[in-house]
């Protein structure tokens, strides 16, 4: 599966994880800002997954009109990448899932203490 598939079940999955904790606070407290605040901050999720997306396409795949510059910009960035310190890539593992759509709340672990 490419860097920028599944992202449709990905955000599928966050919304309807969103959707479950608004309405739950709605109705243990009868408070409906979290309902209210449903579609703006799902949508702020899918233009992070877009992004991302893009991004990833940019780094994996050469496009036509590609200079190179464009090409030497992208190996700058691959090469960063691989010899990037482990904390450095906890981060952008981080990053990466949380602009994939997963989840992203305070009970979110660093996916490589997942790993471990």
């Amino acid at each position: 599966m490419p860097a920028t598939g599944a992202k449709g079940l990905n955000l599928a999955v966050s919304d309807v994880n969103a959707l479950s904790r608004a309405m739950a606070a709605f109705y243990a407290t009868g408070s409906r800002d979290d309902l209210d605040g449903y579609s703006a901050r799902c949508l702020q999720r899918v233009w992070r997954v877009q992004e991302f997306s893009w991004y990833m396409s940019s780094l994996l795949h050469r496009l036509p009109g590609d200079d190179d510059f464009g090409l030497d910009r992208v190996r700058a960035v691959l090469a960063a990448n691989a010899t990037a310190p482990l904390a450095d890539l906890e981060l952008r593992l981080l990053a990466a899932a949380r602009a994939h759509g997963t989840p992203h709340d305070d009970q979110s672990l660093s996916p490589i203490r997942r790993l471990t």
